[in-house]
């Protein structure tokens, strides 16, 4: 009988994950093959149990050339996954001695390039309501690439007309609906949604993970990249400092205190990544 690879075994090991979102599932288990199958390639390891701390810092030494912090990151959660299931914590290494510390980049406010995610618009526009719409939406709410995908939900809270955002980790979050930029966007996705037949904007006959798939290769052909200054995480850094007139010294301690939760966080801190100070 054949061996089993690495990340045959390391799946079976870690066991099933049944308090994380499905995108999150599909995303840590194709970091564990890739850098199960890595290690397996390069050093011809037969056993997990046999894994050590070179195996590690082989994989993320080759990586570092190839991906950024955030990425790298991914991989290292996944590595201490593996690790803690056959009772080898100390054979990763911190993330900063890893090269996947994001506190470096993160902490950087990046700037948009308006022209272009308006370009991105029209080509989504073009290419299916469906997508045009969940962009829109992005833009217009700070959403995460996935969060304008779900499930739309419109609510009462705290007096206010909001969406009910279903963000990381199981975060709930209520974004207002007060701006015309936010109901046109709202509007039209309502629209789609009625016309669709769902409870969101993707097709019906597409899955959460297809239409996610399917979105996120839409917005990268329509040239949504970090290196075009448009990928669609940039949507919240824009709606950010919109709402914060440009810096955080310039809003009052209510008013930070407000944006901070309109974009699913409830630390002010957070703010640095998306503004400045």
């Amino acid at each position: 009988m054949s061996k089993k690879s690495l990340a045959h075994q390391a799946k079976a090991r870690i066991g099933k994950t049944h308090d994380l979102s499905h995108l999150t599932i599909e995303k840590n288990q194709g970091n564990l093959e890739r850098l199960m199958g890595w290690i397996q390639e390069e050093y011809g390891l037969e056993s997990i149990h046999n894994l050590k701390t070179k195996h590690m810092d082989g994989f993320f030494a080759e990586m570092r050339q190839v991906f950024s912090p955030t990425t790298l990151a991914g991989y290292a959660v996944v590595a201490r996954d593996i690790a803690e299931a056959i009772g080898k914590e100390n054979i990763v290494r911190s993330n900063k001695d890893l090269g996947a510390s994001r506190e470096g980049s993160r902490l950087c406010p990046k700037t948009a390039d308006l022209e272009k995610m308006a370009e991105i618009q029209e080509i989504l526009n073009e290419k299916a309501a469906w997508l045009g719409a969940a962009w829109q939406l992005q833009q217009a709410f700070g959403l995460r690439l996935s969060e304008a995908i779900k499930p739309l939900k419109i609510i009462e809270h705290k007096g206010q007309s909001c969406m009910e955002v279903h963000g990381k980790n199981g975060n709930i979050y209520f974004p207002p609906i007060d701006t015309p930029e936010r109901e046109a966007a709202l509007q039209r996705a309502l629209e789609i949604k009625e016309t669709q037949g769902g409870r969101g904007l993707i097709p019906a006959d597409k899955s959460l993970k297809q239409g996610y798939d399917a979105y996120r290769n839409a917005i990268r052909v329509a040239g949504g990249t970090k290196e075009n200054k448009a990928n669609s995480h940039l949507g919240r850094h824009v709606v950010v400092q919109e709402r914060l007139n440009g810096s955080v010294g310039s809003a009052d301690e209510e008013t930070r205190n407000q944006v901070v939760q309109e974009v699913g966080h409830y630390d002010q801190s957070k703010l640095r990544h998306y503004c400045d100070l």
